[in-house]
């Protein structure tokens, strides 16, 4: 090989680097500080004449023109930092002219208790908007026709594993506290607790009937000391029967049958929530059954399945274990029919012919 060939290469390879080189400092060195101490990113490309320019402020002053670089997705880095990519390519979902940052209380936060900082992450353009510790950046909102983007947080890249679904579980993932309850309990008078009699049940897990000596408890929840995120729950049910209660307190003049209002016993001795029926009429077999926070009732009434304070801890994760969760240690699932459908009492336990721990 001669020395003219090795010269050639170099001098071609040394052109490619230096054009790389122009074509990343170009993208990155796009921003400039102008007179009135406001951030200008703007394409060199792109006739500034020409462009409608996004501007971040409150109305009156400007803060960014980027003269062809257009905002991309956003996400929220911390409660006031906000990261948004930046694109010379054209994202029809921010197609608007003039931005407002806003709280979250929807009011705008003007221009100057903001700082923008223009990133380098991966040759990847980025635009960093930072506001006052103290403020909560809720979403960017086009003031063409006042309608919010609402900012994500940032997923974390640590996955999570879900506990298992239960009473003795901290993490109350559901709004119907009854789909995390254990299995029902048999009690005969005079004896004790769980005393291993059979329940007779239906497909869906509840009880049709009781001999004459016989009661059925549930423990709906299996408290550790901890406050609970409730003080009120809300008992429904279809069918005819009594019921009695353990750790809660019915309040009598707001109960009817159907619709029993409950309160934490803060004076009991007990470490448990319980609900026990002493008699149920076989024709009409109390079913069912849901028991909700009362500060809930309304999200579940619209078909909401998830208590919204664990998906406010758990949304920031990217990837979830199940294991524990759908209980594959102990599974006995062998076939589609076997899985837990929406009406049966609980995912904690299985009904006859069914499996517990996961949701159809």
């Amino acid at each position: 090989m001669s020395n003219s060939d090795d010269r050639l290469r170099f001098l071609l390879a040394l052109f490619i680097c230096l054009s790389v080189l122009a074509c990343h400092k170009r993208s990155v060195d796009n921003v400039s500080t102008n007179s009135n101490g406001s951030v200008e990113l703007s394409n060199p490309d792109i006739d500034p004449d020409d462009s409608d320019g996004i501007f971040v402020g409150n109305g009156n002053q400007e803060k960014i023109d980027h003269n062809g670089l257009f905002l991309t997705s956003c996400y929220l880095e911390e409660q006031n930092i906000a990261i948004c990519g930046l694109s010379s390519d054209f994202n029809d979902n921010f197609d608007f002219s003039l931005v407002n940052i806003v709280d979250a209380n929807g009011v705008v936060i003007s221009a100057s208790d903001l700082q923008l900082e223009l990133l380098d992450e991966n040759s990847q353009p980025k635009l960093k908007i930072v506001a006052r510790e103290d403020v909560l950046i809720k979403g960017i909102v086009d003031t063409s026709n006042d309608e919010p983007i609402s900012l994500e947080k940032k997923k974390s890249s640590v996955g999570m594993s879900l506990a298992a679904i239960g009473d003795l579980s901290t993490q109350i993932p559901f709004l119907n506290l009854a789909k995390s309850a254990r299995m029902w309990a048999s009690q005969r008078q005079g004896m004790s607790w769980e005393d291993g009699s059979n329940l007779d049940l239906d497909e869906n897990g509840y009880v049709k009937s009781l001999e004459a000596d016989q009661k059925a408890h549930l423990v709906i929840l299996t408290l550790h000391g901890y406050p609970l995120p409730f003080d009120r729950l809300i008992v429904r049910y279809e069918g005819s029967g009594a019921i009695a209660y353990d750790g809660l307190i019915k309040d009598e003049d707001s109960s009817v049958e159907g619709r029993h209002v409950l309160s934490i016993d803060t004076n009991s001795d007990k470490n448990r929530l319980m609900l026990s029926i002493e008699s149920t009429d076989p024709a009409n077999y109390i079913r069912n059954l849901s028991i909700v926070p009362e500060n809930f009732v309304e999200l579940f009434d619209k078909g909401e399945v998830f208590n919204p304070l664990w998906v406010e801890k758990v949304k920031a994760f990217k990837l979830f274990k199940f294991t524990e969760w759908m209980a594959t240690d102990s599974s006995t699932l062998t076939s589609w029919e076997q899985r837990p459908l929406e009406d049966q009492i609980s995912y904690a336990f299985a009904p006859p012919g069914r499996y517990g721990g996961l949701l159809d």
